[in-house]
């Protein structure tokens, strides 16, 4: 009965944060081993002036405008079969190539990243007045889970491929 139940929601809910690659693992309440990627693509999307935005509006109007741009973001991280590895405020980290969702292949993924940030750049710009920038790089990636006291653990990406994405976005301007 109820147990069934909540092992389905939890496996559902797996699903969708982690990919079905490692799904069964967590939700068997098992930490997943790394993933290690010799060739994945990284996305940094940051959202441009946000601390300033948020200084400007109440916490409320502030939680309500970001929930709005998450959920832009994520509907077309499925679209593009991208998968989410964390977010980080205003800043997402997304990955593709490593064959963790329907349509995630290697033989698109680059093309599919910068669709995705063509896509997320003109319906936050469009719908919210909101531009973000970016930060693309490919190579290997290592995908790591932290055991917290979390109903699940915790997804990191790292390697010189995170890093490099990462210092795009900081360097680059805001925009396509």
């Amino acid at each position: 009965g109820r147990k069934v139940a909540a092992q389905k929601v939890r496996a559902s809910i797996a699903r969708s944060l982690y990919g079905h690659n490692v799904a069964h693992a967590v939700a068997r309440g098992v930490l997943p081993p790394p993933e290690e990627y010799r060739q994945a693509t990284v996305l940094f999307l940051d959202v441009v002036d946000f601390a300033r935005s948020c200084m400007e509006l109440s916490a409320s109007q502030a939680a309500e405008w970001m929930t709005r741009i998450h959920r832009m973001i994520d509907v077309r991280l499925q679209r593009h079969a991208v998968r989410k590895i964390e977010t980080r405020g205003d800043c997402y980290i997304v990955m593709s190539g490593c064959n963790a969702m329907e349509g995630d292949t290697s033989s698109s993924q680059v093309t599919r990243m910068l669709a995705l940030a063509e896509d997320v750049a003109r319906a936050l710009f469009e719908g919210e007045g909101t531009k973000v920038r970016f930060g693309v790089a490919t190579g290997p990636v290592t995908v790591s889970y932290i055991a917290t006291h979390r109903f699940a653990p915790t997804m990191i990406a790292c390697g010189d491929t995170v890093n490099t994405a990462a210092r795009m976005e900081q360097s680059g301007r805001p925009g396509l």
